[in-house]
């Protein structure tokens, strides 16, 4: 028989279908309306759909590096697992540029991202389901955007929005709607009511990881002022 071929980097090639020609003219029109007209939140969505569509290029490349054809699955899953929390980190910090967060904010929200979105694979690969797998991360997301956003005086927000954008299920909605319009209205349906589960579950999850660091953030600041404290007696 032959023997197994495997696809390398060099070997991927990211090239434009009609719809990704689409989606970048609608990205330069969207940018040429919110320039003309001044638009700030027109310059967040254009960003922040850029940013998407770029990881998500890029995630599909890295994926299907390393394929090895007899056993397609465990080279995408091995690709998908080393590269995805970075890509998660560089699509969290194009969210946060798009959302005009202060520079000294990036790092914490790519560590976040990349920390929240690397828990999320490693739950859907114990075979949680996308709404819990996705709870779980961004409770991680919601516990660590709040201490270190509140360390650096700034919004918890700042730092959690950012971070779940990689486990948004933007793709979920899309899939949804496309078997609506094709017809399939059961598909459809389960779809979008999946994707509505996974929502309801990031901002879940973000709450209770807001609330389970609060304890640890007074405890924290606890301990800073005891050794304030023992620093100014000594």
């Amino acid at each position: 028989g032959r023997e197994p071929v495997v696809l390398t980097q060099n070997r991927v090639y990211i090239l434009p279908s009609r719809m990704g020609g689409m989606f970048c003219l609608t990205l330069g029109l969207m940018l040429l309306g919110s320039i003309n007209y001044n638009l700030g939140l027109g310059y967040v969505l254009t960003f922040l759909l850029a940013g998407v569509g770029v990881v998500l290029s890029l995630a599909s490349s890295a994926g299907l590096a390393g394929t090895i054809f007899t056993n397609p699955l465990a080279g995408f899953i091995s690709g998908l697992l080393w590269w995805s929390p970075p890509l998660a980190a560089l699509g969290a910090v194009t969210s946060a540029i798009g959302g005009r967060a202060p520079a000294r904010l990036l790092p914490v929200i790519g560590w976040t991202g990349a920390i929240g979105y690397a828990v999320y694979l490693s739950c859907i690969g114990l075979g949680l389901p996308y709404p819990v797998a996705a709870a779980v991360g961004c409770v991680l997301v919601g516990s660590l955007g709040r201490i270190w956003a509140l360390r650096r005086r700034a919004s918890p927000l700042a730092v959690v929005v950012p971070g779940t954008t990689m486990m948004l299920p933007g793709m979920s909605i899309f899939q949804g709607l496309q078997f609506l319009t094709s017809g399939d209205a059961t598909d459809g349906i389960v779809t979008l009511l999946s994707a509505a589960a996974t929502a309801l579950a990031i901002g879940a999850g973000c709450v209770l990881g807001d609330l389970l660091a609060a304890p640890l953030e007074q405890g924290m600041d606890n301990v800073s002022e005891a050794r304030k404290r023992l620093s100014q007696d000594m």
